[in-house]
């Protein structure tokens, strides 16, 4: 509630990792029609639910989902989604091993 009391109307609101929409939603209310609220959301079984959760909610041309990795880094990595069947919400990103090389 802390960040939607100091977002204003026409502002901008960054989601990183923003799973289904729980923060970007209110964001988007909050920012309204002239405001933009950038969702990244690497995970395409995430990302469908919430393109799905903006579009029910009416807030297409508030809301950009993009489908890429938020780092601190700017470096090529190769990264793998960890998905666990036993916890459906629970989604990791790590980095895969390096391959060695056949002796």
């Amino acid at each position: 509630q802390v960040m939607l009391d100091r977002l204003p109307e026409g502002g901008c609101f960054v989601d990183v990792g923003a799973h289904v929409g729980l923060f970007s939603l209110p964001a988007a209310r909050k920012v309204g029609p002239t405001g933009r609220v950038f969702a990244f959301e690497p995970n395409p079984e995430n990302r469908a639910l919430l393109e799905t959760n903006i579009a029910q909610n009416g807030m297409e041309d508030i809301v950009e989902v993009v489908l890429l990795v938020v780092s601190l880094q700017v470096r090529k990595l190769v990264l793998e989604l960890l998905v666990l069947q036993h916890r459906r919400g629970a989604r990791h990103i790590h980095r895969r091993p390096r391959q060695t090389a056949p002796p």
